[in-house]
């Protein structure tokens, strides 16, 4: 979940994201340009107050004892138009991402706006991930450059079953990565998850608190009994999740990411301002089991055999849980 939604079927503003219940060398030397100038012009009508936000976002931690150097607060620029205003108007994403290599954060797709999705080369002005003191490690903000890789679109609107997206940085972190694993969960096991639950409000608000909660993992939920024949996905119990909590990774007593918290089972009934005080004590996580991340070691060579790649007749069985 993000600042603005961990998995609703509203528009991605500040609200929850629910999970459905249903080249020649020439022509390099002209792409390079165009990217150039596509990046001058979206850092061009990003507003002054909007990139300082961004500039100057911060995260602390709720317990100095228990505050991983690699897991921090990925903060977006998201847009849209006032027709009353005439303009633009921005407004600060907040959600976790983990640094998994030097120069990779690992999130959520749904954390990022549209814009970043359909050109993965135009994040440099609109998304930084910014890390709390921790230990000997100083605070720092670093600027994402692109997207390095990232889950297809969903077959069915807001059914991220597999939600990811790895940022390059545009330098590399002197921070230690926290390792994955495809291991997968091991139901009734505990595990750690660390998220960044977002301080004040308001458009601008850039702020996060590094926070720890300790999970169950249950093979499936009693709000989506169809886990079990979704490998990618498992339920955790006893969390406290909130807003902004998209994107926080699982962790195991090795210290590996088991898992990305993904969504939670968000009330049709309830308003996004209602959403944002509430704690949600069941959830869902991506199982990282069942994906293959680019550039990023994990401690398992093999997959588990529970694993699908989700081809079209895997699309049908989601569309009926779906109720489509």
């Amino acid at each position: 979940m993000n600042d603005t939604c961990p998995h609703s079927g509203r528009p991605r503003d500040d609200r929850m994201m629910r999970t459905a219940s249903g080249l020649s060398l020439t022509c390099a030397f002209a792409l390079l340009a165009l990217t150039l100038c596509g990046a001058q012009a979206q850092a061009q009508r990003i507003a002054a107050p909007a990139r300082r936000a961004l500039r100057h976002a911060s995260v602390r931690c709720d317990d100095a004892a228990r505050c991983p150097a690699a897991v921090g607060m990925v903060a977006t620029l998201w847009e849209r138009f006032d027709p009353g205003a005439d303009a633009l108007i921005h407004h600060v994403n907040r959600c976790t991402g983990t640094l998994v290599a030097a120069n990779l954060v690992l999130t959520n797709r749904h954390c990022l706006p549209p814009e970043i999705l359909q050109d993965r080369e135009s994040a440099a002005p609109r998304v930084v991930v910014t890390f709390p003191a921790s230990g000997e490690q100083p605070a720092e903000t670093l600027r994402v450059a692109a997207i390095a890789t990232l889950s297809a679109e969903p077959a069915i609107p807001y059914l991220h079953v597999s939600d990811y997206a790895l940022l390059r940085l545009a330098r590399r972190s002197r921070r230690t990565p926290m390792s994955t694993t495809s291991a997968g969960p091991v139901m009734g096991a505990t595990y750690a998850v660390f998220s960044i639950t977002p301080v004040g409000s308001g458009i601008l608000a850039n702020e996060g608190l590094l926070v720890v909660s300790t999970v169950e993992a249950i093979d499936h939920a009693p709000h989506q009994p169809s886990f079990a024949v979704w490998p990618l996905l498992f339920g955790i119990d006893h969390a406290s999740i909130r807003i902004g909590h998209s994107g926080s990774p699982v962790v195991d007593a090795a210290n590996a990411i088991v898992g990305l918290i993904y969504g939670v089972p968000f009330p049709p009934s309830m308003s996004a301002t209602a959403a944002a005080t509430v704690t949600f004590e069941q959830g869902y996580a991506m199982n990282l089991a069942c994906i293959r991340l680019p550039g990023v070691a994990s401690g398992d060579a093999q997959q588990p055999a529970g694993c699908s790649n989700y081809g079209a007749e895997d699309v049908l069985t989601l569309r009926g849980l779906a109720g489509e």
